[in-house]
């Protein structure tokens, strides 16, 4: 099954603007970005279509993170980010990038 990708993203009473953007990865040495203080999350839009989905998963776990006070260290998420992508591979789901 395929899943258009989310122009928004909830966690908690937080929503924040989903963005692809180009330099992410050259200038500042990263896949994607949590931005609380603007109600981002962004990823690098030149990512592979493999790469997209744990990369976006990382990214909107730090938010979920960050409004639910759970404590995450970026070993955790990474590791969590990724079994969800495994997971909706499993389950045939296909985020359309």
């Amino acid at each position: 099954m395929k899943v258009k990708v989310p122009e928004t993203l909830k966690s908690g009473s937080a929503t924040y603007q989903f963005k692809q953007v180009e330099g992410l990865i050259i200038e500042r040495d990263r896949d994607g970005e949590y931005r609380p203080y603007q109600s981002e999350i962004v990823i690098d839009s030149k990512l592979s279509k493999q790469a997209k989905t744990p990369t976006l998963i990382h990214e909107y776990l730090h938010a979920v993170d960050r409004n639910y006070h759970i404590g995450f260290d970026e070993d955790t998420i990474d590791r969590v980010a990724n079994g969800m992508a495994e997971f909706l591979q499993c389950l045939d789901i296909e985020i359309e990038w």
